[in-house]
């Protein structure tokens, strides 16, 4: 992706500097692919021109480049946020993490050529950082500048490779006065521009700001030197760099006396005026000078009126103290806080009635542009202040008023912050207003300023990392606001309730502990009832939440009747079409949904989706999370095609609107990954799944309970593609990293079902009937019986009793399963196929079940119909029903019935027949062969077995499945039967397979007519005296399974604010 991110700094009145463009030149050799990778430093005085020299020369050669890239490091904290800049900017994930975003830009960079990275005011704490995001072998190139020759020799490696930026040339110094003046230069003396540039110290920075006072106030260069000359010369209170410069012994350059006397009279020059003249400006100026200077927000709502950024420093009371504060805004704009009170008398009072005036404000922001002391960049919404500038400004703020100072800012930046906070474009204009709030409690915090003065901007940040699912820290913020909200308000004020409503919600969704969750909603919704009433907003909101993580802890029947509730109590309130009943409606539909109430939750989702469709929009964030919700539901329901068709549509718009990144996102496409898995695209579900998990680890807490599901979700699609060592591996790894609350939380069943299957798929059925039976008991005694994740797992704990033996226990639970599905979700449902399947399969090995024909038969018509003919699991049970006229003595018939299914697989599935259903075929066909008996029956049976074993080497993974051993151990009893003595070498080593450790760890293979065998016994029983025509049980290839679980979300019945 071409892009260029490179601020509109570069001066108009930029003039000479020809020498050194020539260096650069011939360093870089824009253009010439011999230069690739070079590297160019450029080191000086502050305020010397470094920045604009990088500039021009990106501004000549721009068309040499694909992409320009600016990023700024004078402070680790800057260097990674424009990190993440250009990661947005060039339409790359988002980070929430350090090295994952510095990993992110690296890889891009390795990935593409032709870009031009500049790193502009390079400090040595970032030098590291900077040499992890250059790779080794560029395909571009890099300009770095710093004010410390070190730092940018180690950056380019090479001494010769940096440039010490002299000073602006005496003429060009001139040159760029007279134009930036717009006086005629006929009008100046030489001597008298001359004068002027010298007392700028010849920066070219200075010198602009100089020319823009004289264009501004139309002084005439003598009156303008008076006045210079008049004003008090100033020592400068702040650390340019240039006594970290001498202190390293790399030749850094001292900042002379005479250069800092310069910038302290010119600007204090400018001061005095302002003070004089737009006293708005001055106070706005200093305001700035807090900020980071090279991301200033254009602010322009003034919000929340009534409320405050903290605490005043007052009498603390119990109960409802009456203070101004909150940060919070429901739909009546209800204000109890009242205290009355004045704010003490300092020019920083004023700051705020400067920003809530849009006239003021944008009067002083004009003056402030006027006189080159801000800048407008390329982004309309943020100004930039030069480093020398902002230092200087702040110095002149003395030291005891800081705290005032930073007092005022954060009023106004509290007021300022955007409310709105949902969709991308509103979530990237709050980040930039946000990182003025982090700046400002930063110093709060270096000045020791107690939390309670500035806590409510503080919980401003924790809703804005809620919504961006960044919940340990939106957590840890919401404890410490917990408890001055109470210790200041009281725990029945309705700001403090809002507080223990949101941390309820951070604590579920970041530990997964369900309890306390719960029990922090519970004490919010209650204490909004006794002070609000019952169909309060706020009351219904945090009803809402309750409901929301009950569910999530599995109360399906509470959290129904909860939200039953609500949506009837929302549809008085606001009718059967607002906003706020569909959301209600929208979670009835979820939590019918995951009880298996399909045809009711379609239903819902329907009437919410039509309702939202016309009252929101069709891209309203609200309506988005139905329409997801929606597809999820057919997608359970089988209807695969329906489900794509939604997921396809909306991923655009979930784009569009909430950002490729955003965690909602992120569960659409997880979805789209399970149902491809579910279509039999393994190959681009894992690739699809793959990236999904990438963007995870970026957006998540490594060690979030969210983090781990998507962790969940690749296991079940490398088990879906046959890599059983791989999903055991990733099911073991998840297992292992839960602890405390989250070791009771209900998608923890799911793993626990999982691993059971897998581990059953792999032949070792002490472990997968000890992960079975407990998924199936616990989900059983939260969900009950009736629900589709008790079925599901009360189905997979059946397949395990059937393959070790246990035959009537399995065959009674999956009656049981069989009717259950019926009633629950029809008996056109895949999940009744798949009971209706397993009762035919133990037909083959207890007889007195039935007949195994009618059960296939069944199954197979219903999957045809719902998941179409060519559906992998409509295949799988076509095998079965081969396999059965094989029983019954139809060679015929059964072979060309593999053969069919083999061909359906091949258009099924997208692994190009590395899948261990191929492996099944020529199992199968082995086995067949291997019956008839005759020498040329045997050598097909041979050839069969080998490819079975060929097939699943060439599927990672799949070596460690027990059909693999089991094709081994035929393929020796084959080999055996044939007497061919030139096997012999290759008899040895099959046993020698099975002589390791993986098959040490296989349980007994239960064979009917034989018994339970082992893989050491199976190999040495007597060829002849076996009959391949019995039963022969297959851990892949006789079962089918369509995972039951998507990602679904809630919505809530108000809109993303801060």
């Amino acid at each position: 992706m071409a892009c260029h991110m490179v601020p509109g700094l570069l001066s108009p009145g930029f003039v000479g500097r020809d020498d050194q463009l020539r260096w650069l030149e011939g360093r870089l050799g824009p253009g010439n692919e011999r230069f690739v990778g070079a590297r160019a430093g450029i080191h000086g005085l502050t305020g010397i021109g470094k920045t604009q020299l990088m500039l021009k020369y990106e501004a000549m050669y721009r068309m040499c480049y694909t992409s320009q890239l600016f990023l700024v490091a004078s402070s680790k904290a800057k260097f990674l946020d424009s990190v993440q800049q250009a990661s947005s900017a060039l339409g790359l994930f988002q980070h929430h993490t350090h090295s994952s975003a510095i990993q992110g830009l690296h890889n891009w960079l390795c990935q593409t050529s032709g870009w031009l990275l500049l790193i502009d005011n390079v400090a040595y704490e970032t030098v590291d950082l900077i040499l992890q995001v250059l790779p080794s072998n560029a395909g571009g190139h890099t300009i770095v500048t710093s004010q410390l020759r070190g730092a940018v020799e180690k950056i380019t490696g090479l001494s010769k490779a940096c440039l010490a930026l002299p000073e602006l040339e005496l003429d060009d110094a001139v040159d760029m006065f007279v134009a930036a003046s717009d006086i005629d230069s006929k009008a100046m003396s030489r001597e008298e521009k001359v004068l002027v540039v010298k007392a700028m110290g010849l920066m070219p920075h200075t010198i602009e700001q100089a020319a823009s006072y004289l264009r501004v106030n139309h002084l005439d260069p003598g009156v303008f030197l008076a006045r210079y000359n008049k004003t008090p010369g100033q020592t400068l209170d702040w650390d340019d760099g240039s006594s970290e410069s001498t202190s390293k012994s790399d030749g850094g350059l001292k900042e002379l006396p005479r250069r800092s006397s310069s910038i302290g009279k010119h600007l204090g020059l400018i001061f005095d005026t302002l003070q004089q003249t737009h006293t708005d400006a001055l106070i706005v100026l200093k305001f700035y000078s807090l900020l980071d200077p090279e991301s200033i927000p254009l602010f322009d709502t003034w919000s929340r009126p009534d409320w405050n950024p903290g605490f005043p420093a007052a009498t603390i009371t119990s109960g409802c103290l009456s203070v101004f504060l909150n940060c919070f805004r429901g739909r009546s704009a209800r204000s109890d806080d009242g205290l009355a009170g004045e704010a003490a008398l300092h020019p920083g009072q004023q700051l705020a009635n400067i920003f809530r005036d849009q006239d003021k404000r944008e009067r002083a922001i004009a003056k402030l542009c006027d006189l080159n002391l801000t800048h407008r960049i390329r982004d309309g919404r943020v100004l930039w202040m030069h480093e020398i500038t902002k230092k200087t400004v702040q110095a002149s703020i003395p030291a005891k008023d800081m705290e005032q100072w930073i007092l005022a800012g954060m009023d106004v930046v509290y007021h300022m912050v955007p409310e709105k906070d949902s969709t991308a474009e509103e979530r990237e204009w709050v980040d930039k207003c946000l990182r003025a709030t982090r700046a400002l409690i930063h110093q709060a915090q270096s000045l020791g300023i107690e939390m309670h003065r500035y806590i409510c901007l503080l919980v401003l940040c924790a809703l804005s990392n809620m919504h961006r699912d960044a919940r340990l820290l939106a957590w840890e913020q919401f404890e410490k606001a917990k408890l001055l909200y109470e210790e200041y308000l009281g725990r029945d004020h309705p700001r403090t309730i809002a507080i223990l409503e949101m941390l309820g919600l951070a604590t579920c969704s970041h530990g997964g502990a369900m309890a306390l969750s719960e029990e922090y909603c519970k004490q919010a919704w209650k204490l909004y009832e006794a002070r609000l009433g019952p169909t309060a907003d706020e009351t219904l909101s945090a009803l809402n939440k309750l409901a929301c993580t009950i569910e999530r802890a599995g109360k399906l029947k509470e959290a129904e009747a909860m939200f039953e509730l609500l949506w009837c109590q929302e549809e008085q309130a606001s009718g059967s079409a607002g906003p706020r009943t569909m959301a209600a409606a929208h979670n009835l539909a979820l939590c019918l949904h995951n009880q298996g109430h399909l045809g009711k939750a379609r239903v819902i989702y329907g009437t919410a989706l039509e309702s939202s469709d016309q009252f929101l929009g069709v891209e309203d964030p609200a309506t988005l999370k139905t329409l997801i919700n929606y597809a999820a539901t057919l997608d359970h329901d089988g209807r695969f095609e329906e489900a794509q068709a939604i997921y396809d549509r909306a991923l655009p718009s979930f784009v569009r609107v909430l950002g490729f990144d955003h965690h909602l996102t992120l569960r659409l496409r997880c979805n789209m990954a399970g149902l491809l898995r579910q279509q039999g695209s393994f190959a681009q579900a894992d690739v699809m799944m793959r990236r999904c998990l990438e963007v995870a680890e970026k957006i998540h807490d490594a060690d979030s309970f969210e983090m781990k599901t998507y962790l969940y979700e690749l296991g079940e699609v490398y088990q879906a593609k046959g890599n059983v060592q791989g999903a055991r591996d990733i099911f073991e790894k998840t297992m292992g990293q839960l602890s405390g609350d989250m070791m009771e939380h209900p998608v923890l069943f799911r793993f626990i079902d999982s691993w059971g299957t897998v581990e059953r798929e792999m032949g070792r059925l002490e472990a997968a009937r000890e992960k079975s039976q407990d998924a199936y008991c616990r989900f059983e005694g939260l969900l009950g019986w009736d629900n589709p994740y008790t079925l599901m797992a009360a189905n997979d704990y059946a397949e395990v009793l059937h393959a070790d033996g246990c035959c009537q226990e399995a065959f009674d639970l999956l009656v049981r399963c069989r009717n259950s599905f019926a009633t629950l979700l029809g008996k056109e449902h895949q999940h009744y196929a798949m009971a209706l399947n397993n009762l035919g399969r133990l037909c083959w090995a207890f007889n007195a079940a039935g007949d195994p024909m009618t059960f296939f038969t069944e199954a197979r018509a219903i999957l045809a119909r719902r998941v179409g003919e060519n559906h992998y699991c409509t295949a799988t049970v076509s095998l079965n029903i081969a396999r059965t006229k094989f029983f019954a003595g139809d060679f015929g018939s059964a072979v060309g019935a593999v053969e069919t299914a083999r061909k359906t697989l091949e258009g099924a599935i997208d692994t190009a027949q590395q899948h261990p259903l191929f492996s099944t075929c020529d199992t199968i066909m082995g086995v067949m062969s291997a019956a008839r008996g005759d020498q040329d029956s045997l050598l097909k049976a041979r050839d069969y077995m080998r490819a079975a074993i060929k097939a699943a080497h060439s599927c990672v993974g799949s070596t460690a499945s027990a059909d693999y051993f089991l094709a081994i151990c035929l393929l020796i009893l084959i080999l055996r039967l044939l007497q061919d003595k030139s096997t012999e070498s290759e008899i040895k080593t099959l046993h020698g397979i099975l002589g390791g450790p993986a098959a040490k760890q296989l349980s007994p293979w239960n064979v009917s007519g034989t018994g339970k065998i082992s893989a050491d016994q199976f190999a040495v029983i007597d060829p002849k005296g076996f009959d391949f025509k019995a039963y022969i049980p297959l851990a892949t290839g006789e079962t089918f399974r369509l995972r039951w679980g998507r990602k679904t979300c809630w919505r809530k019945v108000e809109t993303e604010r801060l």
